[in-house]
């Protein structure tokens, strides 16, 4: 039965892998349901080499986009805790925030990883997007859980902390 989102990407996977799963007008881009899967097995084995575990928070610095998406449902497959970040947070900000978060890792895109504070880059990762020439593993299954906590949104209004 399929309960998460991991499962789901999966399940349509493996019955149509070459159907669009996320597509990328302005950048004259798409990926298929096979694609994505790889991909996100790409984020969990990335994961396993920083000795990401079950419960760790994963910090996604990065533009809407496919390898935002496949970094997001990556954290979650590997049974982490996806927390999404604001792209646009000034450097003061955005330490304040990862202190509050204390991230195992942080994938983002390069741009955005430029302004990860000094004493957190040794956990930042550039996103599956920098790295889609290398050849994609195979499938990977999902350790998600449904009962467990699978992401984490910083929000806040004009006037507040996230």
């Amino acid at each position: 039965m399929m309960e998460t989102l991991p499962e789901f990407l999966l399940h349509w996977a493996e019955r149509t892998p070459e159907t669009v799963f996320a597509d990328e007008p302005d950048r004259g881009r798409s990926i298929t349901y096979g694609q994505a899967a790889r991909l996100v097995a790409r984020h969990r084995a990335r994961l396993r080499r920083l000795r990401v575990q079950r419960g760790d928070r994963v910090a996604i610095l990065g533009d809407n986009g496919c390898a935002w998406i496949t970094a997001y449902l990556g954290a979650m497959a590997h049974g982490a805790i996806a927390a999404p970040l604001n792209t646009r947070h000034a450097e003061g900000d955005l330490d304040r925030t990862l202190a509050d978060l204390d991230p195992a890792a942080i994938i983002g895109d390069p741009p955005y990883l430029s302004r990860v504070p000094e004493r957190y880059r040794a956990r930042a990762v550039p996103s599956a997007e920098a790295a889609t020439k290398a050849p994609a593993p195979t499938l990977d299954g999902s350790e998600a859980r449904p009962e467990e906590v699978g992401v984490i949104c910083y929000t806040s209004g004009t006037t507040g902390e996230p």
